[in-house]
């Protein structure tokens, strides 16, 4: 060999195989005298009794190790559509690959599992620790391999997502033997058994998802009560150890009810600060009813029905029993609960909304905040309600209560809109998307509920398509989201359909709003959902619904801006049918209220109401004087929604037959040589709004066609 110059390389292969201690002897004598051109392959399941440590400080031991041999998504393809003979989807390989986690052995028994269902038609999530061909193979080739306690090992330690050895010495029968452990996991790491480190001081590990798979499906086949008491023993492991969150799924797992429970008592309070919703809520559903009535579950659970909008289950759940010991906190839930129905909070709910009593309890301080200011903003006091919510902001962020603050940052944004600061409310919206996006999965909801104040920005500013994609996936999950965001997303839907005269959408949204509004009893969504169904009936022809729906009586809530959504419905309502007389008394009423309480677009809105009225009573210059004075008002910040009705007016007050602001850019429009379904999506108005402004501008300008149209307008100079 020493008198060969080429290089020659002897490859061993299944070196696993081997356990007399002579031949591994003779294999480090030959690597310590080898001449230079010999290069030894080992091809081994498990590491190798020889002196590797040496060999790798002195450079000459090159690894492959199992990390080296995983398939990437391109090689993976390559190799499955040379199995199967076809190319296959790449959405199907990267489903694949992520699944045996790059396992050349997986991949192909997935490749054959799918014999009766060709890949990629196959779904790559089904294949599993259960498929009767990835089964086999592992019970054949790794566990019938193995000495029974290491077998049993593997099994007892399969129910675990992570494993360090004391946690694995829980597992075991008798438990307790962490050295025992220790050797067990060397051992398995030493043979190549799938295990993988988490860390690098090699403290906790996990098996392959695939391997874990097969070893959980064979413990349940052997004995599925062991699987069950082996998860409840972990859970009273993690828990035991400061880990309640690994702690609460093993114990839901083993349907340890009583273990689920006092763990979601002790994590419930820190799940809802960090805005983590979806999960707290499956938890607690899990978790028997008798159990649910705990009280500090029960004000948990209380909590989760008030955010989703649920009063009448919050009551039922959190308040229909004394609990003495959250006895304030409970004063806390009431009052919100009565301001989101409407209703004036008693003296005593007042009391807790203004906190004193949680100094030192940051989530109830923040929350009860929150309830203040919506209380206030109920009240019709803009301002105020801002101040407010900006403290709530303030405590939140100080207690790191990612959802009140979420929550408060919304809320801001609502009565920044109010206040007619679309500007401002735009930033506040986008800090609480940002804010949720931090929060991230599983609760992407949250992200969601903020591009609906975007949304309604949007509508604000007459982009009704951008508003409806922004707002449209939350109606589409409200049995997610919860009745109070559906609520609200349906609604703008509403509008927005409304807008553009399509009513029979319309209708569908405000059914759907209607069955949400019938679990909630929120008040101020169900007085919107009211002033929506009266305008539909109108729009629909409808007149004498429209009308019975201005004279039902109903009393004042006591709650300004509630009342204020009715009034300027009823306003709305009054012009259209040309009770203009009835229409400016109410609005002279409503404007004055508007502006002391801070509410610039509520005044916007009563300007422009106003200025219609007098339009119709004939008043054209005290008219024209509102009219100037909204636009002062709303085209610095975007109100295009609302100014648009004022599109109407004519551009000079030069007679009856002046063509208005609208109807020259349509004329404009024309001359381009846009059709009117073209300039129904420039303007962002329904076409048949286009046809009317076509039919009036005929009109004026007595024209009886679009030529003629353009030949008067260019004698007048309207073109220019």
């Amino acid at each position: 060999m020493a008198l060969r110059s080429a290089p020659l390389a002897l490859v061993l292969d299944d070196y696993h195989v081997i356990t007399t201690p002579t031949i591994h002897h003779g294999i480090t004598e030959l690597l310590d005298y080898a001449p230079a051109q010999l290069r030894l392959v080992l091809i081994s399941r498990e590491r190798p009794p020889l002196p590797l440590d040496r060999l790798r400080v002195r450079g000459r031991l090159l690894e492959v190790r199992a990390v080296d041999l995983r398939f990437t998504e391109p090689e993976a393809s390559e190799l499955l559509a040379e199995f199967l003979g076809a190319q296959l989807d790449p959405t199907a390989v990267d489903a694949l690959v992520a699944r045996t986690e790059g396992w050349g052995a997986g991949l192909i028994l997935a490749a054959l599992s799918s014999h009766d269902q060709p890949l990629p038609a196959a779904q790559p999530a089904v294949f599993s620790g259960a498929t009767p061909l990835l089964l086999d193979y592992v019970a054949a080739e790794v566990l019938a391999r193995q000495s029974p306690e290491l077998r049993d090992f593997l099994l007892r330690t399969a129910v675990l997502d992570r494993l360090n050895a004391p946690l694995c010495a829980a597992l075991l029968d008798p438990p307790g033997d962490t050295a025992w452990s220790r050797r067990m996991l060397d051992q398995v790491e030493r043979r190549g058994l799938f295990l993988i480190p988490l860390d690098p001081d090699r403290h906790w590990f996990r098996y392959h998802q695939l391997f874990a798979d097969v070893l959980r499906t064979q413990l349940a086949r052997e004995s599925p009560l062991l699987a069950v008491q082996l998860r409840s023993r972990a859970a009273h492991w993690l828990a035991a150890h400061q880990l309640p969150d690994e702690a609460m799924s093993y114990a839901l797992a083993a349907a340890d009810w009583p273990l689920a429970a006092d763990l979601l008592a002790t994590l419930g309070r820190d799940m809802l600060i960090r805005g983590e919703i979806v999960t707290l809520r499956s938890w607690l559903e899990a978790l028997p009813e008798s159990l649910r009535r705990r009280p500090h579950l029960a004000m948990l659970g209380g909590w989760l029905l008030v955010l989703a909008g649920d009063l009448a289950g919050a009551e039922t759940l959190a308040l229909s029993e004394p609990l003495d010991a959250l006895a304030a906190e409970r004063r806390t839930m009431s009052a919100i609960i009565a301001v989101l129905r409407g209703r004036l909070p008693d003296p005593e709910q007042l009391a807790a909304l203004h906190g004193e009593a949680w100094s030192d309890v940051p989530f109830l301080r923040a929350i009860a905040a929150v309830g203040r200011g919506l209380h206030i903003q109920l009240a019709g006091d803009a301002r105020a309600a801002e101040a407010t919510y900006r403290e709530a902001i303030r405590i939140a962020h100080a207690g790191a209560n990612l959802l009140i603050e979420f929550i408060a940052l919304v809320q801001l944004g609502e009565v920044l809109i109010l206040r007619g600061q679309l500007r401002a409310a735009e930033r506040i919206y986008q800090q609480a998307h940002e804010l949720a996006a931090r929060v991230g999965a599983p609760d992407q909801h949250m992200v969601e509920i903020a591009r609906v104040g975007l949304g309604m920005i949007a509508a604000e500013r007459g982009d009704l398509a951008a508003a409806e994609h922004l707002i449209g996936p939350v109606a589409q999950q409200r049995t997610l989201l919860g009745d109070t965001a559906g609520l609200e997303a349906l609604l703008a839907l509403a509008e927005i359909a409304l807008a553009h005269e399509q009513l029979d959408r319309v209708e569908v949204h405000l059914a759907a709003a209607a069955q949400l509004a019938e679990q909630s009893h929120a008040t101020v969504f169900c007085c919107s959902l009211d002033v929506l169904q009266a305008e539909l009936a109108l729009q629909r022809g409808n007149r004498r619904a429209a009308v019975a729906w201005l004279h039902e009586s109903r009393e004042s809530s006591g709650l300004g801006l509630i009342d204020e959504v009715v009034d300027l419905g009823r306003a709305r309502i009054l012009l259209a049918i040309g009770r203009y007389d009835e229409a400016l008394a109410l609005l002279n009423r409503l404007a004055p209220l508007a502006e002391a309480g801070g509410r610039g677009r509520s005044l916007l809105e009563t300007m422009v109401l106003r200025a219609l009225a007098l339009r119709g009573l004939g008043r054209q210059a005290e008219a024209r004087q509102l009219v100037a004075a909204a636009r002062t008002l709303g085209e610095p910040e975007g109100y295009t929604r609302l100014l648009a009705a004022l599109d109407e007016w004519p551009a000079e007050p030069s007679g009856d037959d002046a063509l208005t602001i609208r109807e020259l850019e349509v004329l404009r429009l024309i001359a381009a040589g846009l059709d009117n379904a073209a300039i129904a999506a420039q303007l962002v108005v329904a076409p048949s709004t286009v046809k009317k402004h076509i039919n009036r501008i005929f009109a004026k300008l007595d024209a009886a066609s679009r030529t003629q149209a353009l030949v008067r307008a260019g004698e007048l100079g309207l073109l220019r």
